[in-house]
């Protein structure tokens, strides 16, 4: 069974478990104020529960959050609104950006999207232990940006929200008791993703596309019982 599984299938079933919809209470069709925005940001398309489109205009995180109505669409009335969905990506750097580039054409369609780089590490630790599988794991949540924001708005509009992702990742694995809860998690900014050079910053994109977000390495221990529980 273990070498029938590997950490892009555990990867997955956690980025499933992440909630996408907001609750909250509306204000004058505009604002939709809530305690918690999760991953929202500016120029993004969500909905509502009869499935209206609607784009944010503005946000402020963990408080409100601002849309117009699309195709059509009533002013917003709602007390749930529907995230973007989270796109999930694994492989190299060359691998992915093919990938990402064939989704489809509009950038805010398929992100914010979170990327396991390979290769990562695995070990069995064997014996008496009660882990059954150690994965270490280099994970990148991105949103699609503009370059020639200030480092401001780079932090405001895409790094906080993306960095609230990845702790909703981390919230999943604390809450599966599958999983030990995961020590010494190191996240980092990466405005304007790209090849860092030391003391110049990044010098070109690593995909093709404007993005901005932030680095997540983790350590997954996956329990004994937890092995059988998720894929027997």
């Amino acid at each position: 069974m273990v070498g029938e599984v590997d950490a892009t299938d555990y990867v997955r079933d956690i980025i499933a478990k992440i909630p996408t919809q907001l609750s909250g209470i509306t204000l004058d069709g505009v604002q939709f104020d809530t305690c918690d925005t999760l991953y929202a940001t500016v120029n993004k398309l969500v909905s509502d529960s009869l499935g209206n489109d609607y784009e944010i205009t503005d946000f402020l995180q963990n408080q409100w959050v601002k849309v117009k109505p699309l195709n059509g669409a009533p002013p917003f009335a709602d007390t749930v609104l529907n995230l973007s969905p989270i796109t999930y990506l694994h492989g190299t750097p060359s691998s992915v950006n093919n990938e990402y580039l064939l989704i489809q054409s509009r950038q805010k369609k398929k992100t914010p999207f979170i990327w396991l780089l390979e290769s990562y590490e695995d070990e069995l630790p064997g014996g008496d232990s009660a882990i059954e599988l150690i994965f270490s794991l280099r994970l990148f949540f991105m949103e699609g940006s503009i370059d020639d924001k200030s480092n401001d708005d780079q932090h405001t509009l895409y790094i906080k929200p993306m960095r609230r992702l990845a702790q909703l990742f981390i919230d999943v694995v604390e809450n599966d008791f599958a999983y030990k809860r995961p020590t010494n998690t190191r996240i980092k900014p990466r405005a304007r993703f790209g090849v860092e050079v030391s003391n110049k910053g990044n010098t070109k994109h690593i995909l093709d596309d404007a993005l901005s977000g932030v680095e997540m390495s983790i350590t997954l221990e996956l329990l004994d019982a937890g092995l059988c529980n998720k894929y027997c």
